[in-house]
């Protein structure tokens, strides 16, 4: 039984894991005063403000026209 139940789904990527609900840590508003380019995780954003490796999400809906998210 043990090696059924750890067979179970696959393995997760480290952006995957961040993806699930919990898996980030909530930005605070202080954190999202980020310079152009580099705005973090959750954080409201324009086109082509996020950080590396993230995209700005215009289906979430924030002041500005979206939130910064995993691409």
């Amino acid at each position: 039984m043990k090696k059924s139940i750890l067979n179970l789904g696959n393995a997760l990527s480290k952006v995957a894991q961040k993806q699930v609900k919990g898996g980030t840590k909530l930005t605070t508003p202080g954190e999202c005063d980020a310079i152009e380019g580099n705005v973090p995780y959750g954080c409201p954003c324009k086109s082509n403000w996020c950080a590396p490796g993230l995209r700005c999400d215009t289906a979430q809906q924030s002041h500005l026209d979206g939130i910064c998210v995993y691409s």
